[in-house]
């Protein structure tokens, strides 16, 4: 029983950011009667991951253990809470990780990802998020090193290219479109609501 829970993937929905731009939290913004904090939650869920963590003290997630340092941060901080309820073994636990801000992300989309059997992390081309990584001490050794350097390149797109991370395609690109104003906000909510 154990083993079948341990090939289970595991969900990390980044939502720690300040959403300056958007001049409220990303993560309490409702669309069709969920917050997009609850929707990645219930999408991650009926793509078949358990656990899901929260990375963002401000919506009651996890606080990020290296403060003002981005997505990577909250990464960090998610992996670690996965790593303390799930230790490393000989097969690593895949992660897929998503921003808490794509409204128009579907549990198609990241079923695609989790399909793809690769040891490497995967991604869609033309996003850096979503993505899946595999928690092995290469991973956070690696970040905990961008995460100490305070002038290195702290991106989830660098992560990718470090572990030689493999891109998919995909025809459906709006729904990796990120909303990080009141105008794209907008956009997002009248295209759902047509």
């Amino acid at each position: 029983m154990q083993s079948q829970l341990a090939l289970e993937p595991a969900g990390i929905i980044l939502a720690g950011g300040k959403s300056s731009r958007m001049g409220r939290d990303k993560a309490l913004l409702k669309l069709k009667g969920e917050t997009l904090l609850q929707r990645g939650q219930r999408l991650l869920s009926e793509a078949g991951c358990n656990p899901i963590v929260v990375s963002g003290q401000n919506v009651g997630g996890v606080s990020d253990i290296y403060q003002e340092r981005g997505p990577l941060g909250g990464l960090h901080a998610g992996l670690q809470t996965l790593l303390y309820q799930h230790p490393i073994s000989t097969k690593p636990l895949r992660v897929l990780v998503t921003p808490v801000d794509m409204p128009k992300l579907t549990v198609c989309a990241l079923k695609r990802l989790l399909d793809v059997d690769s040891d490497n992390p995967v991604y869609y081309q033309h996003c850096a998020l979503p993505c899946v990584l595999s928690l092995t001490p290469d991973l956070l050794r690696y970040i905990e090193n961008c995460l100490v350097d305070h002038d290195g390149d702290r991106s989830i797109k660098r992560l990718l290219q470090c572990f030689d991370a493999k891109p998919i395609q995909t025809d459906r690109v709006e729904q990796l479109v990120n909303t990080n104003t009141p105008a794209q906000w907008h956009d997002a909510l009248k295209e759902e609501l047509a």
